[in-house]
């Protein structure tokens, strides 16, 4: 019997707590690889955007769709249309928030051969991306890294 306690309470002292840190370690690389893959590459021109999309474009995490496919565009906006602090600007007839075809053209000139342009809540363009599947999984990737974290149920606050 002195046995079994012993071996339970190495578990509990030993085992769970060195499982834990692995785990841990593991998701705090993996959003460290992340970030390292998403180095800023300056501040977004936001001036060339309407003032009600200079608005919205603060805390916000954007795409920019310069030239990628309609059906990307719905796949990308579907993804993320629940979050209130996403945002996707396109010309495509998938979301009401609509980019001017001046400020698409210069935006074009600015990230050649981009069709999408990641900007994160700060206001800088992390990343751009091409209109391909690997792109595509990689952009869907770095916005969920980029998103903040809102706790759907706060129990304290529930709790008072």
């Amino acid at each position: 019997m002195k046995k079994i306690g012993v071996i339970v309470v190495l578990t509990m002292l030993v085992v769970f707590p060195a499982i834990s840190w692995y785990y841990l370690r593991g998701g705090i690389n993996y959003r460290k690889e992340a970030f390292a893959e998403m180095v800023s590459k300056g501040p977004f021109d936001a001036s060339l955007l309407n003032k009600s999309l200079q608005d919205k474009i603060q805390n916000h995490v954007t795409i920019v769709d310069l030239n990628g496919s309609d059906k990307t565009a719905k796949e990308l906006l579907s993804q993320f249309d629940k979050v209130n602090e996403f945002l996707f600007l396109s010309q495509h007839q998938v979301d009401t928030l609509q980019i001017t075809s001046e400020a698409l053209s210069a935006y074009k000139t600015t990230y050649t051969n981009a069709d999408y342009v990641l900007v994160d809540l700060e206001g800088n363009v992390r990343s751009t991306y091409k209109d391909n599947t690997d792109d595509h999984k990689l952009l869907v990737k770095h916005v969920a890294i980029l998103l903040p974290f809102v706790e759907k149920n706060n129990r304290l606050n529930n709790a008072q």
